[in-house]
């Protein structure tokens, strides 16, 4: 056998040279005193240790959307922030303004470090939801420049947050503790940027972006899982899906004496194609606004690895109706 071949080449290599006074001892010792050989087919290693079962943790990936708020883990902390923000003249709920602050002269950030120590919390529907943490200067600036307040709106900033699902924190001077994100990615904007980024590809129609938004908040959700991620993700990267309710809302149907198709659910589900990758089929539901007539739309997401893509881009979908019996 090769193997155990192998082996006993490896032992005569590592054994310790033998002296002749040694070696004249084991002449002269008893049989009981030898170790037998063992035929090289019975051969058995009993020696080495159990290799022990790979245990394979799943991680969790997160793609949570929601609102952001600075929080001081303590009070020196929060002390030495608001004298900063009195340095400035500006009002201790700016944070945007004292953590953004160059100095001209020296073009550097004198109170950056107090944004890289806060605690950043991501707060979903008006509830604490994760201590968010930046693995880089990069995600800091990203988080800062999320709190920048509107210069013309008091519309609502949504921050996307990618990243791994991580130990509980404790925040808020330790009185509570939250899960914690280690972020990789951060990006956010208003429904009127999202509308501005639409017009290159068409004029998508308020009313059509905030239909949707409005299925998506039907159900709140911490984007910890994988239909919660890729319905997250295809809200705020994937415009096709406002093109398509625009266009509904503005080819009225003759059939129904010009009533438009609005939006009224959205459901994930794992798509039965047989793949290693984790694939989500998102089904859009539009019901006619003067009828019973609905029509269905579907696209795939690959959620896989932290960061999702489109599988599948959208087309027309028929659902099976169930068989009567």
């Amino acid at each position: 056998m090769e193997t155990n071949n192998q082996l006993t080449k490896d032992v005569v290599a590592t054994e310790k040279p033998v002296s002749s006074e040694e070696s004249e001892g084991i002449d002269n010792a008893s049989d009981s005193d030898v170790i037998q050989q063992v035929p090289q087919e019975e051969m058995i290693v009993v020696d080495e240790k159990p290799q022990e079962p790979t245990i394979s943790v799943k991680e969790t990936f997160i793609y949570a959307i929601g609102q952001l708020r600075p929080v001081f883990p303590n009070k020196g902390l929060e002390k030495t922030y608001l004298f900063a923000a009195q340095t400035l003249k500006v009002s201790g709920d700016d944070y945007y303004r004292v953590f953004s602050y160059q100095d001209t002269s020296t073009k550097q950030r004198p109170y950056l470090y107090i944004a890289e120590q806060c605690q950043w919390v991501l707060r979903i529907h008006g509830v604490d939801a994760y201590v968010l943490m930046p693995v880089s200067q990069t995600e800091v600036l990203q988080l800062i420049d999320a709190i920048k307040p509107q210069e013309s709106s008091l519309q609502t900033v949504y921050t996307n947050v990618i990243g791994y699902l991580g130990p509980k924190k404790r925040y808020d001077n330790n009185e509570t503790s939250l899960p914690s994100v280690l972020c990789e990615q951060l990006y956010h904007q208003t429904m009127d940027e999202l509308q501005q980024g639409l017009i290159p590809e068409a004029s998508v129609s308020t009313q059509a972006i905030q239909g949707v938004i409005k299925q998506l908040a039907l159900a709140p959700n911490h984007g910890d899982t994988d239909f919660q991620r890729a319905v997250n993700y295809m809200a705020f990267r994937y415009p096709a899906i406002y093109l398509l309710a625009h266009s509904l809302q503005q080819k009225l149907d003759p059939v129904t004496n010009g009533a438009a198709y609005f939006l009224v659910d959205i459901q994930p589900q794992y798509s039965d194609v047989m793949s290693n990758q984790v694939i989500v089929d998102i089904i859009f539901k539009f019901k006619n606004d003067a009828s019973e007539l609905f029509k269905f739309y579907y696209c795939s997401v690959n959620v896989t690895g932290v960061y999702p893509f489109i599988n599948s881009p959208l087309h027309v979908f028929m659902p099976v109706e169930p068989e009567t019996v």
